[in-house]
């Protein structure tokens, strides 16, 4: 994942979008019992008020394995950072991609 921040502060929350150069290949998780994957992608960073916040940016269902090899590049994040505060400005964040397995069955 690289990022590029783009952020702006509206009141009293700060606020930003997010673009994302993703490459990932997940064929290997499709196996007869996945009926489909659940991909997305979380921000995480820690504030004075809370030791870990963390919030989805992006998410996407990848039905076959056909779809689980793919690379976007300047994808804007579906869902913005939002930080109640001035607590995200200069603050460390990490994002993390991650996903979940839907069976079949079971």
């Amino acid at each position: 994942i690289n990022a590029e921040y783009m952020g702006r502060r509206t009141g009293d929350y700060d606020e930003a979008h997010v673009l994302l150069d993703l490459d990932a290949d997940l064929r290997s998780q499709f196996h007869w019992n996945v009926k489909q994957l659940f991909v997305f992608v979380t921000a995480r960073y820690s504030s004075p008020n809370y030791v870990v916040n963390e919030v989805v940016l992006w998410d996407f269902i990848i039905k076959s394995k056909e779809q689980a090899r793919f690379y976007f590049q300047g994808l804007r994040s579906k869902y913005p950072l939002v930080d109640k505060g001035n607590n995200l400005r200069g603050a460390n964040v990490t994002l993390v991609f991650q996903w979940n397995i839907m069976p079949n069955s079971g």
